[in-house]
């Protein structure tokens, strides 16, 4: 869901689909920019948002 509100997810989608250059311009640039606190909002806890899917019971 973090994602879902992250730019680059728009900029990938303009690079691959709108513009059709398929020269992204990320932020950050570069993989040596990302901070651990930058990975670290991919993985933060949703709260109300999870979607709380439990695992099919097998059946006997």
């Amino acid at each position: 869901m973090a994602c879902l509100g992250s730019a680059d997810l728009v900029e990938g989608i303009r690079a691959q689909v709108v513009d059709k250059d398929r020269n992204p311009r990320w932020s950050p640039a570069t993989i040596d920019e990302v901070t651990d606190a930058d990975v670290a909002q991919f993985f933060a806890p949703l709260g109300d948002l999870e979607l709380g899917l439990t695992a099919p019971q097998p059946q006997r």
